[in-house]
């Protein structure tokens, strides 16, 4: 499973980490987030572009190492879906442990969770419609 997850990493983990390493940017040296509050709205869907990307990457290296058959695109897509979904909550759960721990601001509300979450979702499906599309043509 080590050597799977190593090649995920290896070949698609550069996305996620770009993304992230974007986010402490515009957090912590730009200030992005209090001069442009809707930064976070593009800011949580290219999240879920990001983890799908990286998602979609781990099923071809779980695959390629006889760890997960996908037998169809429909299983691959639910799985990636599945796998975005579960990062989006957990990034929820860190945005809270943030504002309780630190005393942030992350969190401006349930409709700001849900909303950022939703995002999320949204880029992960958009990223499966590509993937998809390319797979087949």
């Amino acid at each position: 499973m080590l050597p799977a997850l190593t090649t995920a990493v290896r070949r698609r983990g550069w996305l996620p980490l770009a993304v992230f390493g974007f986010h402490l940017l515009a957090s912590f040296v730009l200030n992005a987030y209090e001069a442009w509050p809707p930064l976070d709205l593009p800011m949580h869907f290219t999240g879920g572009v990001a983890i799908a990307y990286f998602a979609w990457g781990a099923v071809d290296a779980f695959e390629e190492y006889g760890l997960l058959q996908t037998s169809t695109g429909l299983l691959r897509s639910l799985l990636v879906f599945g796998l975005g979904t579960t990062a989006a909550v957990f990034w929820e759960f860190g945005e809270f442990l943030v504002d309780r721990i630190a005393g942030a601001k992350e969190q401006l509300g349930l409709t700001d969770t849900l909303a950022d979450m939703l995002l999320g979702q949204l880029g992960c499906l958009t990223l499966i419609c590509f993937a998809r599309r390319a797979a087949r043509g």
